[in-house]
């Protein structure tokens, strides 16, 4: 009640002025400086992977998942338990992270997952999702009247599943979108990637001759 204001002072309600209280135990206070990307490259630096993430990796894991070390930190675990899965899988594995373009795709898909982890799941059902979802991104950056743009894209999404949907206004879903490297057209590259732990090329049709 000390640290209390009542009545007209609080709009009729009781309020803790949490400063005043506190000072009574805490004798000391610090502000913990801002994390910056700088320090965030260290930090992923500091993971041993099955193979060398370039400047060009490590720019992408930032900005896609910003300065949050606690976010980093449990990628960067999810990301090495895939890559050392697929290291031991060896040939059977369709994941093939030596090509660099490939692996950065890879990364973005990664980033993707664990960021919006339901629309993800869809994109395991529908590959040809997230292609299509990179175009409305590519139609907004491109239309200069963001009003109608947002509208536009709103209306792009209604046939779309929930989980694309909710994502309508999430500007950071969409400038994620837009990170390099685009997202392919091809829905079985995206296929590999996605479920590359239990994905299997498609069987060719053959027609036999006409006797």
């Amino acid at each position: 009640m000390r640290y209390s204001r009542q009545g007209d002072a609080a709009a009729g309600q009781d309020f803790i002025n949490l400063d005043e209280y506190i000072e009574k135990t805490i004798s000391i206070s610090f502000d913990v400086p801002v994390l910056s990307a700088d320090d965030m490259s260290v930090l992923i630096g500091d993971f041993s992977l099955t193979q060398a993430l370039s400047p060009a990796d490590r720019d992408l894991i930032i900005r896609g998942l910003g300065t949050n070390p606690r976010r980093i930190i449990r990628f960067m675990n999810a990301l090495k338990l895939q890559m050392q899965l697929a290291a031991d899988a060896g040939a059977s594995a369709t994941l093939n992270l030596a090509n660099p373009d490939r692996f950065r795709l890879f990364l973005k898909l990664q980033i993707i997952n664990y960021r919006y982890p339901a629309l993800f799941s869809r994109v395991l059902d529908d590959p040809e999702l997230l292609y299509r979802l990179y175009q409305l991104a590519n139609q907004y950056r491109n239309t200069k009247d963001k009003t109608t743009a947002r509208k536009v894209r709103i209306e792009g999404l209604q046939d779309e599943p929930k989980a694309a949907r909710a994502l309508a206004l999430d500007e950071e879903f969409w400038r994620l979108m837009l990170l390099p490297p685009p997202i392919p057209q091809d829905p079985d590259q995206v296929r590999q990637l996605t479920g590359w732990f239990r994905y299997r090329p498609p069987t060719p049709t053959s027609s036999q001759p006409t006797p």
